[in-house]
């Protein structure tokens, strides 16, 4: 068995390296990777991985890119961490102020169909608790009833990944965020990657129809 998309402390998971090893040995998987987001800090901190799993880790990473308009992930593969790391150096902003200046940019396109949020939304965004804050952003939306009546499916209305393949990340929404200045192209995340010595894998495929 195999688990190849694993998110640690590090990004957007919970578990220390210690613990996702123990998880893995216990599921007696033969082969894992931690994909955490935009970095691969993670296999900096694994020492003597063997006295947790006697299985196979394989270095991955989860990069967001923009391609075509929209906000997609590419997953790296096998890389070298050492060279991934001098090639991530200036390419991304910090997380908190992508995820910032997201949220400021969905709320201004909400606030401007009509859609309402208590006054201090902005202010209570905290990336520890919420990692995206377009996510954050649609819990909060749902908080207010009269909002769904704004929303024209119920189904992004329930669920935050449909709102954000019909919305966030379609061009023809009046919700959608342009954020092509703000992440790498995916032509340069595919480059990083292969120059680490990485395969390219693109994941939620159906996410981007």
């Amino acid at each position: 068995m195999y688990d190849l998309h694993i998110h640690s402390n590090h990004s957007d998971g919970t578990d220390s390296w210690q613990t996702i090893l123990k998880k893995a040995q216990a599921a007696n998987l033969k082969y894992i990777s931690i994909t955490d987001h935009d970095n691969c800090d993670v296999y900096f901190q694994i020492k003597s991985p063997e006295k947790y799993f006697a299985g196979n880790i394989i270095t991955g990473i989860e990069m967001q890119a923009y391609f075509k308009g929209l906000s997609i992930e590419i997953l790296g593969y096998g890389f070298d961490i050492n060279k991934m790391q001098e090639h991530l150096i200036g390419l991304y902003l910090p997380p908190e102020e992508v995820a910032r200046l997201e949220l400021e940019m969905l709320h201004a396109k909400c606030i401007a169909c009509g859609i309402t949020f208590a006054s201090d939304v902005i202010e209570k965004y905290n990336h520890k608790i919420f990692y995206y804050s377009t996510e954050y952003l649609h819990s909060e939306m749902c908080k207010v009833q009269c909002n769904k009546n704004l929303i024209p499916d119920n189904e992004s209305w329930e669920q935050y990944h449909i709102f954000f393949k019909r919305h966030i990340s379609n061009p023809n929404s009046q919700l959608y965020i342009d954020e092509s200045d703000i992440i790498p192209a995916a032509e340069k995340i595919i480059d990083v990657i292969r120059k680490a010595g990485g395969k390219v894998i693109l994941p939620h495929v159906c996410q981007y129809e």
